[in-house]
């Protein structure tokens, strides 16, 4: 049985954290309906994000928020994912009222930025960062390498599935159409698509740079290029050690890399030679 005072100590944790959470709405609900320049960080996730995040969050009179998704369907998809381990993510909350907010005030000006990435490194990254959403195993470190392999390829054509169908519905939910039908420039590595309403910053991951820091800066009106730090990289995490020694044992069927790299989000995205060194990664060494 639990003590009445650790059953009210409990209580008065819930309570606290959920005045926070409302407190937290109520912030991000006054700050789009100010005059402060907003920007959404607003990806699929496991794309840089959060390093992104961190450099926009610091400027001065600038909300910046991060988002995964905001759009009615995507939310909807997403709470029910993570329902099955009985989670209600933070993320899908802030995504919830920004929604809101907007389809409250659809002219209220709004910058984006999102990225994109490999699809198979994103995958790994992402097998790793939610491995029981994932996989349904909470400890990686368990499971033989062959297993581990294994559910690292079945992670792969679930990301691209994953990736593509987001940027099809989230973004073109903000935007009102399809990134994937706009021209990128795939050799600079990001691309700005200036709009009064709804203007879009676009960069791959690979390209956070000193270059992709100062475009950054102007797509955004700042004088000086942002100071953009790598984050959470998982050479600083306990299970680094797993992460390289799969990265250096996985071996994958060339059907299944050629899928991914002639998919339509990798040819929009990334040159021929970018391509050619992707698939040489990861196809299975003979």
């Amino acid at each position: 049985m639990v003590h009445l005072a650790t059953y009210r100590r409990r209580l008065t944790r819930l309570l606290k954290g959920s005045r926070n959470a409302q407190q937290e709405l109520a912030r991000i609900s006054k700050a789009l309906r100010s005059k402060s320049d907003i920007v959404l960080v607003h990806t699929c996730g496991k794309v840089g994000s959060t390093a992104m995040h961190a450099a926009i969050a610091s400027l001065r009179k600038v909300a910046c928020l991060q988002t995964h998704f905001i759009s009615p369907d995507g939310i909807r998809t997403a709470r029910a994912d993570h329902a099955n381990l009985g989670q209600d993510p933070w993320h899908l909350h802030v995504g919830e009222r920004i929604g809101q907010e907007l389809a409250i005030h659809p002219q209220r000006p709004v910058k984006i930025v999102t990225s994109v990435r490999d699809p198979i490194a994103r995958a790994i990254s992402n097998l790793f960062e939610n491995p029981e959403l994932t996989t349904g195993h909470a400890d990686l470190e368990t499971l033989p390498m062959g297993k581990l392999a294994a559910l690292a390829e079945e992670q792969v054509a679930a990301s691209l599935n994953y990736m593509e169908t987001w940027f099809d519905t989230e973004l073109a939910y903000l935007l009102g159409d399809n990134l994937l039908n706009r021209p990128f420039q795939a050799a600079s590595g990001f691309c700005a698509y200036p709009d009064d309403r709804r203007g879009l910053f676009v960069v791959k991951l690979e390209s956070l740079d000193d270059a992709l820091a100062a475009a950054l800066a102007e797509f955004l009106g700042q004088p000086k290029p942002l100071r953009i730090p790598m984050r959470r990289s998982r050479s600083n995490t306990p299970d680094a050690g797993l992460y390289t020694q799969l990265h250096a044992r996985l071996s994958l069927p060339e059907t299944l890399v050629t899928k991914v790299y002639s998919s339509r989000l990798c040819r929009h995205f990334y040159s021929e030679a970018e391509i050619v060194r992707f698939s040489k990664r990861w196809k299975a060494r003979s």
